[in-house]
């Protein structure tokens, strides 16, 4: 028989009616309805042509040929589970991988110098790379596995499938000269849309400020604009 031919899947179909005797029984443990049971068990008794489990009352025993492929495929479930599916253990001390965080530039001044810090200490061999792109992209890069985290506000994220969690909260103030006539008391709308604005743009970045005044509809009078990269 040809291994490449058969569905692997069915062994551990095998090894939980051995150990429930009871389609159901064995079913439920796999998460598994009782049609889909019984077709996997029907396929079982194809493969090794035989009827594997007969029916007792309410259990379904083994026949000796059953019996006998238990004492092999038993323990190698058993060695899958214990062995090859149990998650490695993470060792930050001696662990060398390289992460690579999704992060604006006011991130990485807030998070990085402290980042790195418990790196040093924790995880030395441990390596950061970061990159900024635009937000709509975020969501692609790390389910792609291009990047493992985002730091950053990233609107497109809030959806099923991705952990968030906040880590600041943080405000937004005008720059204003030395002197300014509106550095003094509380700044209007009206006195803020009337003054005359400086913007620098990350290249592919669009700020959430920026945002809220187009969605409103709100002007302002941009004397110098930029674009960084």
């Amino acid at each position: 028989m040809d291994i490449r031919s058969v569905d692997l899947n069915l062994l551990v179909v095998f090894d939980a009616m051995l150990q429930h005797r009871n389609v159901t029984r064995a079913g439920e443990a796999l998460g598994l309805s009782q049609p889909a049971m019984s077709a996997a068990v029907a396929r079982l008794r194809v493969l090794f042509n035989d009827p594997l489990f007969v029916r007792a009352g309410a259990l379904m025993n083994p026949t000796p040929r059953a019996e006998s492929l238990g004492t092999v495929i038993r323990p190698i479930v058993l060695t899958i589970q214990s062995e090859i599916l149990q998650p490695s253990a993470f060792e930050p001390a001696s662990s060398q991988r390289a992460y690579t965080l999704l992060t604006p530039d006011i991130a990485e001044m807030n998070f990085l110098p402290r980042l790195l810090a418990h790196l040093a200490e924790h995880a030395p061999q441990v390596n950061i790379k970061t990159l900024a792109m635009p937000r709509h992209a975020a969501a692609s890069a790390l389910e792609s596995g291009a990047a493992e985290l985002a730091i950053g506000y990233f609107p497109d994220l809030q959806k099923a499938g991705f952990y968030q969690q906040r880590l600041i909260r943080s405000s937004h103030v005008c720059l204003l000269r030395r002197g300014h006539p509106l550095g003094k008391g509380k700044l209007t709308l009206a006195q803020f849309l009337k003054a005359s604005h400086a913007v620098v743009k990350p290249d592919g970045r669009e700020h959430v400020i920026e945002q809220f005044l187009q969605a409103k509809g709100i002007q302002r009078r941009v004397v110098w604009s930029s674009r960084t990269s």
